[in-house]
């Protein structure tokens, strides 16, 4: 993920995100959103994320790791993320 490049707006129930790569906006959940915002920070492990993910929600620990995984996909499949196979987030 490009930091300086991808840009996010948080509005009252979802979040809009540019990516930069591919000239695209896209809306995703204000939880996707915070993981979006956590990785411009620098790349994440996936415990790390499920951590911020299980702080910035009310999900029990089985539903937080199943929507990080889902998130994770989503994000991927939009190039907006880049799982390694140690599964550091970038």
């Amino acid at each position: 993920m490009a930091p300086r490049e991808t840009l996010l707006h948080f509005f009252a129930d979802g979040c809009a995100t540019f990516n930069p790569t591919r000239w695209e906006t896209h809306v995703v959940d204000l939880l996707v959103g915070t993981l979006i915002e956590a990785l411009l920070e620098g790349p994440k492990s996936v415990p790390e994320l499920l951590s911020i993910a299980l702080d910035a929600s009310d999900l029990p620990v089985p539903q937080a790791e199943r929507f990080v995984e889902e998130a994770l996909a989503q994000l991927s499949g939009l190039d907006l993320v880049t799982v390694s196979s140690n599964d550091e987030v970038r």
